[in-house]
């Protein structure tokens, strides 16, 4: 099966650094092909040229991977179409702008399948009027060919808090719990681990 996977653009498949999406979707370009399928990703903010490479590779599924890209579904010539939104506050239409209603409501009108990455996130669809056969719960997974696991734990009384660190996180509210170490690229004013030993730089 060829599937083409549509990425927003901006960084490079695979990332150089901190890119989640891009890193997911390298991530399941990866699985994919172990499984024997056919993988192109379309990663470009030129969505006319997003819009003719896909058509032109004639895929038989097409996966879009960016909230804005949503409506391409409408210009691709296929009829596998799956979308699937990483935005964080899906399930709080209280913080959403007005210009992601029309996105979120894109996804409901427009003849696709939604991979959903919660729960919550595919009730919020299901509100919206999405049927239920269009709607998918797929938790995102990690590379666990990239893990190593040790039956005895080098540093028992530490922990590690992952992530790109920001102000929705809330990292900088636990700085000063003792024996917990953050990795993730820092985007909080508020948070001060530049000055701490407890700050390990970015993944």
């Amino acid at each position: 099966m060829h599937i083409a996977i549509i990425g927003p653009g901006y960084m490079t498949i695979p990332p150089v650094g901190w890119a989640a999406v891009e890193i997911l979707i390298d991530d399941i370009r990866n699985s994919l092909q172990e499984l024997g399928h056919k993988v192109s990703i379309v990663n470009t903010p030129n969505l006319n040229y997003a819009v003719g490479i896909t058509n032109a590779l004639n895929p038989d599924i097409v996966h879009i991977h960016y909230d804005d890209y949503s409506y391409l579904a409408h210009h691709i010539n296929c009829k596998n179409i799956i979308l699937t939104s990483h935005f964080a506050y899906l399930e709080q239409p209280s913080k959403w702008s007005e210009n992601y209603s029309n996105f979120f409501w894109e996804f409901i009108n427009t003849d696709t399948h939604i991979f959903c990455l919660s729960k919550g996130i595919l009730d919020m669809y299901r509100k919206g009027g999405k049927s239920e056969e269009r709607l998918h719960l797929v938790h995102n997974g990690v590379r666990t060919d990239l893990f190593k696991f040790n039956e005895v734990c080098k540093r028992p009384n530490d922990s590690l808090y992952l992530g790109k660190i920001d102000a929705r996180k809330r990292q900088a509210i636990f700085q000063k719990i003792d024996n917990l170490y953050f990795i993730g690229r820092i985007e909080d004013p508020e948070f001060k681990g530049r000055l701490k030993p407890t700050y390990l730089n970015e993944w």
